[in-house]
């Protein structure tokens, strides 16, 4: 009976959303489960979360007293690769970022006592696939069902939670079903009629055969993926594909209803300002293109307040004909899988996004696995992936051009731009600041008070977006977490020069987990802000603003409506970290005119190519 209890608890807990992970390890904090073991000592000293101990230790169990001490450092580092976005997991991957966390952490005695003990413990392959085999309770092979209660699923070398292997099945259906659906495009005249009006309302940005080639492919396939670099006209080519749906919607009489998404707020937020950078609103067409606002991914299916089921789904789909998501990097497996149940059977889904940068920090890497090295040539998709590689930008070509040689891996034309040492875009520097405060815009503090109750917000939208043009003129990006180049440090430090108060105004933070009930999704970044009562009867309260996400609000029991930003209680926040200094990956959606590359010399390995990739695309005028 006890085994039956343990499994049932262990798939409930492999199933739990984040916020549930994280009710669970203060309760086991509280009770103290588990003593503090070398595996304890060890996932402490690398941040690794109490939950993933508890369940490592529960999970072995399950092996018997006489289990290999190995078994659960195995399992300890499965949960913490999966918790982490990985889809399924090897040994030989574990091994790999085992190695590179130990990195991360500055010499010690500490460190160097543990790490003599349990750095290289999942070196030895062999040992571990034999462990793996001989526990079929706790990794089932995927095709036997045996052990339908088995927290893991061993598929090849792979290493799934039920989950995830339930995912990624469904999703390559999904995908067969799209993939094969023909739909009916306009003829040969009507299309040769469209294109035309297409490239007279862009007026001096004329569209490119690529460009054009897409706007052919969205009237013909179900699913089109337009890839590509900054600059390379990925928002232009969404713009004409919108424009063409219009034309067409003239032409047969039919109203065309669009969507628009982001993975983020903020990337939310920029896929619209650039589309209305692009239109002509004196054309009608894209006068009626200039009202379309995107949301949240999140919103559009319906996600969020009252539950973490989409509203939208297989049984009530969107009510669009065509939905085009912007940043499709950062689409993890789960998300994208509900956005393909819940297309119209007739409708288009356009993903916009570049697959070189770092994959979603969910679990699956899906635009990178749908495109492969040699682009068009052979995918998944057949043709419905358009790759732009052509960049139209001239200002920040230095950015562009250091970017471009870090993505196809020439370091002789990288070192050449470093070389050049332009004050204008790109320069490097060999030593860390002594003060990392000094890398921070400084009247942010000064901005972010209002003389004004909470309620008012909506009549100060012009000084809440000053206040948020200043804090993204600038940003710290690390490759790490730990060490003295890691993000923790360095906002600790930049934390030690303001007050002490657990809140102040001008403070940035970052969501660092879903939270349905407040709306706010991992990535999200705001800023505290304080109210004084103008009447000066009231004291003054403090509210973190978060940009990007239109949506009501509460304040007491009124509900409020601010476009482009929401307002909660800084208490009722779900978990956070500060936002001066963040990691690359935590980045995305998001440019700044100015960023700073932290790269550890102790963690030369955490410097991969779509890292450094990333981190250069995030400027817009210097890195």
């Amino acid at each position: 009976m006890q085994d039956k209890t343990d499994s049932v608890l262990t798939s409930f807990f492999l199933s739990l959303e984040s916020s549930e992970k994280n009710h669970l390890t203060e309760i086991i904090k509280k009770i103290n489960l588990h003593n503090l073991s070398d595996l304890a000592k060890t996932a402490a000293l690398l941040e690794i979360p109490d939950h993933l101990v508890f369940m490592a230790e529960k999970i072995s169990r399950w092996a018997g007293e006489n289990r290999d001490p190995l078994l659960e450092w195995l399992i300890l580092g499965i949960c913490r690769e999966i918790e982490r976005g990985h889809l399924c997991i090897t040994a030989e991957e574990i091994d790999k970022d085992w190695q590179e966390l130990w990195q991360q952490i500055p010499e010690s005695g500490v460190k160097t006592d543990l790490a003599q003990s349990y750095k290289n413990i999942f070196s030895d392959q062999q040992k571990i696939g034999r462990l793996i085999a001989k526990h079929p309770s706790i990794f089932a092979v995927s095709e036997d069902n045996n052990f339908p209660s088995a927290p893991f699923l061993s598929a090849g070398k792979n290493i799934y939670t039920h989950k995830n292997r339930a995912l990624e099945t469904e999703f390559i259906k999904l995908l067969l079903e799209e993939r094969n659906t023909v739909l009916k495009p306009p003829g040969k005249k009507q299309l040769e009629e469209i294109l035309t009006k297409v490239t007279r309302a862009s007026g001096k940005t004329i569209p490119g055969e690529k460009q054009l080639q897409a706007v052919k492919q969205a009237f013909n396939r179900k699913i089109l993926i337009v890839t590509g670099g900054p600059g390379t006209g990925k928002t232009t080519t969404a713009v004409n594909i919108l424009r063409a749906f219009l034309y067409r919607e003239k032409n047969d009489h039919k109203s065309i209803r669009f969507g628009l998404a982001a993975p983020t707020g903020r990337a939310a937020g920029r896929i619209t300002e650039s589309l209305r950078r692009v239109l002509d609103i004196s054309n009608e067409v894209d006068l009626k293109l200039s009202g379309l606002k995107a949301s949240t991914l999140h919103k559009l299916l319906g996600l969020g307040f009252t539950s973490p089921l989409p509203g939208y789904n297989r049984v009530n789909r969107l009510p669009f004909d065509l939905v085009l998501v912007d940043e499709a990097s950062m689409i993890g497996l789960e998300l994208m899988v509900m956005l393909l149940r819940a297309l119209a059977d007739d409708a288009v889904l356009v993903l916009l996004g570049d697959h070189d940068q770092l994959p979603s920090v969910e679990a699956g890497a899906l635009l990178a696995d749908l495109i492969p090295a040699d682009g068009e040539k052979q995918n998944a998709l057949g043709g419905q992936i358009i790759c732009l590689s052509d960049s139209h930008r001239t200002e920040s070509k230095q950015i562009l051009d250091a970017a471009a040689a870090v993505r196809s891996g020439d370091y002789s034309r990288f070192s050449e731009i470093l070389g050049k040492g332009s004050e204008e875009s790109v320069t490097v520097q060999n030593n860390f600041p002594r003060n990392w405060h000094d890398l921070i815009p400084r009247d942010l503090s000064s901005l972010c008070r209002l003389d004004a109750g909470a309620d008012d917000i909506g009549k100060h939208t012009e000084k809440l977006d000053k206040a948020f043009a200043v804090y993204n003129s600038c940003i710290i990006l690390c490759t790490s977490r730990l060490g003295n180049a890691g993000v923790k440090f360095i906002n600790n430090n930049i934390r030690s020069n303001f007050p002490r108060e657990r809140f102040f105004p001008g403070q940035p933070v970052l969501i660092t987990r879903n939270d349905y009930a407040s709306g706010l999704f991992n990535g999200d970044r705001g800023i505290i802000w304080q109210f004084n009562d103008p009447g000066g009867k009231n004291p003054p309260r403090l509210f973190c603003v978060f940009e990007g996400l239109a949506d009501e609000y509460e304040i007491g029991s009124a509900k409020k409506n601010i476009p482009h930003f929401r307002i909660i209680a800084p208490e009722r926040m779900p978990e956070y970290e500060l936002a001066w200094a963040m990691t690359v990956h935590k980045s995305q959606g998001s440019e700044f005119d100015i960023v700073h590359v932290v790269i550890s010399p102790d963690a030369p390995r955490l410097l991969s190519r779509e890292i450094l990739y990333t981190a250069i695309t995030r400027a817009r005028k210097k890195v």
